[in-house]
């Protein structure tokens, strides 16, 4: 977590080997270790650790992470699994 030049906390996100920061303002008691949902640049909501799970594996099912070139491109799916 940094204070960036406005003083605004941010915290560094991971997610499917990418890292972006997020603004913390929404969100202030969130802690290193802690998981969050992120919605254009702010972390809006803390979520515990099966909530995380749960959703990684949805974004996973849909092909989101392939989409994004973030993993192997599925043959039974060109599409990605995007609608």
């Amino acid at each position: 977590m940094w204070k960036s030049a406005t003083a605004a906390a941010l915290l560094a996100c991971n997610l499917a080997a990418i890292t972006r920061p997020a603004y913390l303002e929404f969100v202030p008691e969130a802690a290193v270790g802690d998981y969050v949902m992120v919605h254009v640049g702010f972390a809006i909501s803390r979520v515990n650790a099966e909530e995380a799970a749960r959703t990684y594996e949805l974004l996973e099912e849909m092909g989101l992470f392939e989409s994004e070139g973030l993993g192997p491109a599925s043959s039974a799916d060109p599409g990605g699994g995007a609608a």
